[in-house]
C-alpha cells in the first residue's frame, strides 16, 4: 500500500480492543492516546500501522519532529502490537534508533512495526517512521519482555 493511503484510513483501535473484552489494562495505552495515535492497519500477531499528528510543540529548532518524540511514536506503535500478540503486558528493555530525516510540523508521522522474533519471555520488534510522502525517517529495533 502507498503510505499516503493510510492518511485517510479509519481508526481501528476500538475494534481490536473489543477482542480483549474487559481488562485492567488500557488498550491502547494512555501514552498512545495522549499522542493522539490512531491504529489504521493490523495483521494479527505480525504487524501494525499507526498515525501520529506532528505538532509545532513537538519539534526541534528546524521545525521537524524532535527525536525523542519520534522515538515515543515508534515505541507507542510497538506497544499495542506487543500487547495484542502476547495477550498480556510487555515492557521495553532496550531499543536502538537511527534517524534518517525529519518529519515536519503540520504533517502526520506514519509508523509501522513488525514482530521479528518471539520466545516465551521475550519479543523483538522493528519499527519504522515515515513522512506523509512515504520517505523513511527513522528505524527502531526493540527488545521487550513479556510480563506475568
Amino acid at each position: 500500500m502507498d503510505y499516503a493511503e493510510y492518511l485517510h484510513s479509519p481508526d481501528i483501535a476500538p475494534e481490536i480492543a473489543k477482542e480483549f473484552g474487559e481488562t485492567e489494562f488500557n488498550i491502547p495505552p494512555q501514552s498512545f492516546l495522549d499522542l493522539e495515535g490512531k491504529i489504521v492497519a493490523y495483521t494479527k500477531n505480525k504487524s501494525i500501522v499507526c498515525l501520529f499528528p506532528v505538532y509545532e510543540r513537538q519539534t526541534n529548532a528546524t521545525r521537524n519532529l524532535q527525536g525523542g518524540v519520534m522515538t515515543a511514536f515508534l515505541d507507542d506503535t510497538i506497544g499495542p502490537l506487543a500487547f495484542f500478540t502476547a495477550k498480556r503486558p510487555v515492557v521495553t528493555t532496550g531499543m536502538d534508533i537511527h534517524f534518517i530525516r525529519g518529519i515536519p510540523a503540520g504533517t502526520t508521522a506514519i509508523c509501522t512495526a513488525k514482530l521479528i522474533s518471539r520466545s516465551k519471555t521475550t519479543m523483538f520488534f522493528q519499527a519504522e517512521a515515515y513522512t506523509e510522502k512515504g520517505k523513511l525517517a527513522a528505524i527502531l529495533n526493540s527488545h521487550n519482555i513479556i510480563l506475568f
